[in-house]
């Protein structure tokens, strides 16, 4: 429970609070606000740093700007808060409610949101690298520009997510369902996705470099434009996909299904389509001259790389348009 003391200096001002919180924060004195009841309150700037709130109730209050440094936040209800700029650093809020609240620009550098519901959340531009997101709620919520680098996602529901212009560089995201995601020109650069689930996504222009999308599905996704050098797509699921002006130089796609794909002025220097199957994808002659391997590879008209598809593509042309688009200066 609340120590009552602690909580009478709180209710009364916040500059009160603050002067408090600054001649004892030296002094190891334990701050327990556990289980208090502070909705609706106007507590901007308040400094919260390690102080237990466990439990609390602070929905609907203003907590713009205050400093939540290393706090025990865990259950506690921020639902309808407004925490626009407040700071969430290594604090824990392990299933917490912050549905509906405002996080934009917040610092939630290396949280634990572990089981948190953060559905309709404003997390625009907020800051979530090497954050915890295990089993978190974020449906509906606004991850635009937001920072994820190497945050661990696990068995989070991103269901009608806004992540454009998101950072999920090095973030670990297996087998996380990303269904029909926005995520337009984010960069998830080595990022580990293997076995995710991205069908439908809209990843026009975002950067995936060295990405792991081994196993992952991308049915139907949008990735024209996109920059998959190095990445590593062994046994995906690309069957409908949009590649058009995407970048797979060195790119691994081994064994990976590429049905219907539309794969045209896609850069493909040095990828690997080993035992891949284009059948029905829409492709040019020329651009497979790029390519590292089409051993046992089922080409767009259903049959298998043999001589007779090789002279086809030894023969054929390279467009002046797509020397100049890619920068081509041999063949």
């Amino acid at each position: 429970m609340a120590n009552q003391e602690q909580l009478k200096i709180l209710i009364s001002s916040v500059e009160n609070w603050n002067k408090f919180r600054e001649e004892k924060y030296d002094h190891e004195l334990e701050i327990d606000l556990s289980s208090s009841d502070l909705s609706e309150i106007d507590l901007g700037k308040a400094d919260f740093r390690l102080v237990n709130l466990q439990g609390a109730n602070l929905s609907h209050a203003n907590l713009k700007g205050a400093n939540f440094y290393c706090a025990n936040i865990e259950e506690a209800n921020f639902s309808g808060a407004d925490l626009n700029m407040s700071e969430f650093f290594n604090a824990n809020l392990k299933k917490a409610n912050l549905s509906g609240t405002n996080l934009n620009g917040a610092n939630l550098i290396g949280a634990d949101l572990s089981k948190a519901n953060l559905s309709r959340a404003n997390l625009i531009k907020a800051f979530l690298s090497d954050a915890y997101l295990i089993e978190t709620n974020l449906t509906e919520a606004n991850l635009t520009n937001a920072n994820l680098a190497r945050a661990k996602v696990e068995k989070t529901t991103f269901k009608d997510v806004n992540l454009k212009g998101g950072i999920l560089y090095e973030a670990t995201l297996i087998g996380v369902n990303l269904k029909g995601v926005n995520l337009e020109g984010a960069n998830l650069e080595g990022a580990n996705l293997e076995k995710a689930n991205l069908s439908k996504a809209f990843l026009r222009k975002a950067h995936l470099r060295e990405v792991n999308l081994c196993e992952a599905n991308l049915s139907e996704a949008n990735l024209s434009g996109a920059n998959l050098t190095g990445a590593y797509l062994i046994g995906a699921i690309l069957s409908e996909v949009d590649l058009r002006g995407s970048n797979l130089f060195m790119a691994i796609l081994s064994f990976a299904e590429l049905s219907k794909a539309k794969l045209c002025e896609t850069y493909l220097n040095g990828t690997v389509l080993k035992g891949a199957n284009l059948s029905d994808a829409s492709i040019e002659f020329f651009q497979l001259k790029f390519v590292e391997s089409l051993e046992d590879t089922t080409l767009p008209d259903g049959k298998k790389y043999d001589d007779n598809w090789n002279k086809k593509i030894k023969d054929s042309k390279i467009p002046n348009e797509y020397k100049k688009m890619w920068d081509i200066e041999y063949f």
